[in-house]
């Protein structure tokens, strides 16, 4: 058994259980920003689209098992992955952050996220077709165009997504960050033929952490809200 096969062992079964877990979890996580950190609310959608976005591989994977035709679902699944992503990330990381000269520095990758969902799209949208084979226990996702992306465009896209996380000034983004990044670099060195799938789904689980983002806000503000209170009272 080659090590790709020994390390992933993903299945129809598993992206539907993860994508149900993760919007389950991602309503709760949208109710908690909503009630107690609205500057995480386009965080708090992540686990949501993570989650639809493993119910679509999960029906890639039926209709691979089955033999019938993937229709446009390759397609939709490429396009949250390389289009969505790059940008909502860095929005989100901008939204969230506290300090204006913070906000300044995450533009950088923001742009740089622009630039590769840009790409991207122009390269989806003139590919003659799109692909996805059962690799291993991965599936391998490819588009026929053309053009070529190259692996340039691959590091811009982590760029933009990990420096945003990164470089927040708050903590538990950082770990998000840290944690993607971390997913990155395996799935990117270990598993390059499938690492599309797998860092989906690692960062999609990955994306549980954004609760505690909120959390940690919530009781950073708490002793806040006590001594206000304390003093409205006097």
């Amino acid at each position: 058994m080659s090590k790709q096969e020994d390390f992933m062992c993903w299945s129809e079964q598993m992206s539907f259980s993860s994508g149900a877990v993760l919007v389950g979890a991602g309503i709760i996580t949208v109710r908690h920003a909503r009630k107690n950190d609205r500057s995480a609310l386009l965080f708090s959608l992540f686990p949501i689209v993570f989650g639809t976005h493993q119910l679509l591989e999960g029906l890639i994977w039926h209709y691979l098992s089955t033999g019938q035709s993937l229709r446009r679902l390759p397609y939709a699944y490429l396009s949250i992955a390389a289009l969505l992503w790059p940008v909502a990330v860095p929005i989100a990381s901008i939204q969230a952050e506290k300090f204006e000269n913070k906000r300044k520095i995450l533009f950088i990758p923001a742009l740089a996220g622009l630039f590769v969902a840009l790409y991207s799209g122009f390269l989806i949208w003139n590919a003659k077709s799109a692909n996805v084979l059962l690799n291993g226990h991965s599936l391998s996702y490819s588009i026929e165009t053309d053009s070529r992306a190259g692996v340039l465009i691959e590091y811009l896209y982590a760029f933009a997504v990990v420096i945003s996380l990164i470089f927040n000034s708050r903590k538990m983004v950082k770990v998000f960050g840290l944690s993607v990044m971390i997913a990155f670099v395996i799935t990117f060195i270990m598993l390059h033929d499938v690492y599309i799938s797998v860092w989906c789904l690692m960062s999609a689980w990955l994306s549980l952490i954004i609760y505690f983002i909120i959390e940690k806000q919530r009781t950073d503000q708490e002793p806040y809200r006590k001594n206000r209170i304390v003093l409205l009272t006097r």
